[in-house]
């Protein structure tokens, strides 16, 4: 009889321990398929929320890095911090000056750099500042609670690179009156600049299109400690000089609360300030932060008095400090975030780095995380236990059939088509059990995986409610993204738990659930190379 026949013939006769392979097979395959499964779901999950989240990135800059790398900087300084004396600096004496270290900070050049690389489709930047003016009232007395009636007003300005607002293309801001910019208001050099307002603040201030009214920055005389720029000032203060513009009003628009939830996390001192913001072109506010520095070092020529040190070294910078950068990169699609960030960090300054969205799903990343730690353990020791137990199993199978394979051997047959049949005694038993495993363990696996995930981020959503929000959410609030619409229920990101279950995937499920027969078969059929037919015959 031919090896093959004798091994379906052996699968029939030898029904019980066929139906006890069948069985044994069966449990752990179902374990493997599970957890496989759940790895497989896992991966298929943060892919969908990646590809459904909006591919926007923000930079930030690590204070804490930073504070670290000044620290290691004074200790490793040669200078002898603890009996430096402030008062012994003469400023015509550079030998005097203390070192200081080489800090580089994010530079409109950086980001735009950043901004023409393939991955964006669009960029923004923005810089955020503070001006003011004696003529204009915010819109709310709560936020401005601490100014009396003849102090200076401050307001908040937020300088823009496009001519679109991305707050209003991302539908936080409603344009209800005039025009957006034009390409011509972001040409730097013009005496007059142009301004988009909120229509409660042009309301208190009896502003509407085409209107005029002018910020500015106010020069001081010094004080007794150097204080050129004071905010609490008056009109009876002694100005030096009031470094401004005029602005034209092109554009009003109206802030859209997209929840209760966002309002309420917020506050509605928040609300008011981004109210009270006033957009204008970034060159106005680099402009007058150039002129106001101009204006800060004519005021010491003007009067008899000591430059502090300090105030000399904000001084000679090179850099004219104009406030927050904040910038925005839209990307073409949101798999390429990772590899956005990787390309992009040779061009970030030291002590910065990239955010985006995908922190939004960091309730759900943590816990895929600790699933997937037990999926990872539960395949390793399924695959460890039936390579034991159907080792085991098999040897014990072929012990009670040494006679029939010493006369097999007796008759001339060899060790090699033995071993075939063993095989394929084993492997079509395996087959079947793998078959119904496959459909058994995929079901199992998404229902308890899918409520242990469900009953995981319940939890961790109920938490997260009554702590505090990730301190990078402002930076893309500035620009008019609502994290708050990019955060799903946990209901919502448990539907996003997909199981793969094509063809790919089920053949991988063959391939490892055979694969590990046959290495659990392999193992005892030593037992049949080593036997001895007249031995076993004897």
């Amino acid at each position: 009889m031919n090896f093959l026949k004798r091994a379906i013939t052996s699968i029939v006769r030898r029904l019980g321990k066929t139906i006890i392979l069948f069985l044994l097979v069966f449990i752990l395959a179902s374990v493997i398929v599970g957890a496989v499964s759940v790895r497989g779901a896992i991966n298929n999950t943060d892919a969908n929320l990646r590809r459904n989240m909006q591919p926007i990135v923000t930079i930030h800059l690590d204070s804490l890095s930073l504070h670290e790398y000044v620290i290691e900087w004074q200790t490793n300084s040669d200078f002898d911090w603890n009996n430096f004396n402030p008062e012994t600096i003469d400023i015509s004496d550079p030998s005097t000056f203390p070192p200081s270290p080489q800090i580089q900070f994010l530079t409109a050049s950086d980001v735009r750099a950043i901004g023409s690389l393939d991955y964006v489709v669009n960029l923004g930047y923005s810089i955020v500042d503070t001006l003011f003016s004696f003529d204009l009232d915010p819109y709310g007395d709560a936020l401005y609670w601490g100014f009396g009636d003849e102090e200076v007003r401050w307001l908040n300005v937020r300088g823009t690179s496009e001519a679109n607002l991305m707050q209003i293309e991302q539908g936080a801001l409603d344009l209800v009156q005039g025009s957006q910019f034009s390409q011509d208001d972001l040409v730097a050099g013009q005496e007059r600049s142009v301004a988009i307002i909120s229509e409660p603040f042009a309301r208190v201030n009896n502003l509407t299109i085409g209107s005029i009214f002018s910020m500015y920055n106010f020069i001081t005389y010094p004080d007794e400690y150097g204080n050129t720029l004071n905010w609490g000032i008056t009109e009876d203060d002694g100005i030096y000089a009031q470094v401004g513009m005029e602005f034209e009003v092109v554009g009003l628009y109206d802030i859209l609360i997209d929840s209760e939830a966002r309002l309420g996390f917020w506050g509605t001192d928040s609300i008011m300030g981004e109210i009270n913001t006033i957009y204008i072109p970034n060159w106005t506010i680099e402009d007058i932060a150039t002129r106001t520095l101009n204006a800060e070092r004519s005021v010491w020529d003007a009067v008899d008095m000591e430059i502090p040190f300090s105030t000399w070294l904000d001084l000679q910078a090179e850099q004219v400090q104009t406030g927050t950068l904040t910038s925005l990169f839209v990307l073409n699609d949101p798999t390429e975030t990772e590899s956005f960030k990787a390309t992009a960090a040779e061009l970030l300054p030291p002590h910065h780095y990239f955010v985006d969205l995908s922190n939004t799903f960091e309730p759900i990343a943590s816990s895929m995380e600790m699933m997937g730690d037990i999926a990872d353990w539960v395949l390793y020791s399924s695959i460890g236990a039936t390579l034991l137990i159907l080792g085991l199993l098999i040897i014990l199978f072929l012990h009670d059939r040494r006679y029939e394979m010493g006369v097999y051997l007796a008759l001339g047959e060899k060790k090699g088509k033995i071993i075939i049949q063993v095989l394929t005694e084993v492997v079509v038993t395996s087959f079947v059990a793998i078959t119904f495993a496959i459909f058994v363990g995929s079901l199992t696996s998404r229902v308890i995986s899918q409520n242990m995930l469900e009953t995981e981020l319940i939890a961790r959503y109920e938490q997260s409610m009554g702590e505090e929000h990730s301190f990078w959410w402002t930076e893309f609030e500035r620009f008019g993204v609502t994290v708050f619409s990019q955060t799903m229920t946990p209901e919502e990101m448990a539907e996003t738990f997909e199981i793969p279950f094509g063809v790919e995937t089920i053949i991988l499920f063959y391939v490892i659930g055979l694969g590990v027969v046959i290495l659990s078969t392999m193992g005892a059929i030593t037992y049949i190379v080593r036997l001895n037919p007249k031995k076993v015959l004897m």
